[in-house]
């Protein structure tokens, strides 16, 4: 088992993180459990010429009526731009709240618990057909 893990010589905290000055606009929903709007300002240090922009109501999944409202029009003006400077952000007052749809989410729980089980057992049956995993060091 041992061979089949990737080691590096590195250890974590050793990379060394490059600066960019390329224009990066990112977008995420202001109640974002998974990818928090704050998790953004380590990387704009990285990342000089960026813009993050939280998208009011929104959680991990943007739904399309608030891409339409907001979202698209200033991706469509950063393109042109081909910067993050003058982006009117008025739009974000308008974002419409996403419809709350309990079949949807129950579908959508159903499904990503169904995924994961199903990775988990590939992932336990692979690593019981690994001779000598036990003896790993």
């Amino acid at each position: 088992m041992c061979p089949l893990i990737p080691t590096s010589a590195a250890t974590v905290g050793d990379e060394q993180l490059t600066l960019s000055t390329v224009p990066v606009l990112a977008f995420n929903g202001a109640a974002d459990p998974i990818e928090q709007p704050r998790n953004w300002a380590g990387a704009q240090k990285f990342f000089p010429n960026s813009r993050a922009i939280a998208l009011p109501g929104q959680g991990h999944d943007v739904n399309s009526a608030s891409w339409a409202a907001c979202a698209r029009p200033l991706t469509q003006t950063f393109i042109d731009q081909a910067s993050v400077a003058h982006l009117d952000t008025s739009c974000l007052a308008s974002v419409p709240a996403p419809a709350f749809n309990l079949t949807t989410y129950a579908s959508y729980d159903t499904r990503v618990r169904h995924g994961f089980m199903t990775g988990l057992a590939g992932l336990v049956r692979r690593l019981s057909e690994v001779p000598d995993a036990a003896n790993c060091q």
